[in-house]
């Protein structure tokens, strides 16, 4: 049986690999061409019991606050963020934020009514998401409209 185990090791290994150079392309870096930046949209149309990542998914890095979309090596952080749910039904929105990598405080979910705008500031910590959520069977859209 041990023999047997020892066959998988290489696949195993590619596995990991693979996993690892996709996390790293994944991953913007300070000031990468992925900045947030006004009318990046994020959407969803799964489920009102999930959530999505708007920082994965449609608005870019929301940790810096880039003059441009190009590389910028030591950008501000993002001191405000301001959205606005331009979806035809109501979404829940939460932020995530921490003094650093690894530490993060994730907000109390609040309601967005259509047509309307919310600003999160991280107060000096490090904003590292949003995340959205549906309540119906319309998709939810949330977009950028300030950042500081």
């Amino acid at each position: 049986m041990a023999s047997q185990d020892r066959r998988y090791l290489p696949v195993w290994g590619a596995t990991a690999a693979v996993c690892v150079v996709a996390l790293a392309v994944v991953t913007p870096a300070k000031g990468s061409d992925d900045a947030v930046e006004v009318g990046r949209t994020c959407r969803t149309k799964l489920a009102p019991e999930f959530d999505i990542s708007c920082g994965s998914y449609g608005f870019g890095d929301l940790r810096y606050a880039c003059p441009t979309a190009a590389h910028v090596p030591d950008c501000p952080l993002t001191r405000a963020l301001t959205i606005r749910n331009t979806g035809r039904s109501a979404v829940y929105v939460a932020s995530i934020s921490g003094p650093r990598q690894g530490v993060r405080k994730v907000s109390e979910e609040r309601l967005l009514p259509p047509g309307e705008r919310r600003t999160y500031r991280p107060g000096g910590d490090i904003l590292f998401d949003i995340t959205l959520r549906g309540t119906g069977s319309d998709p939810a859209t949330l977009q950028v409209d300030a950042v500081e």
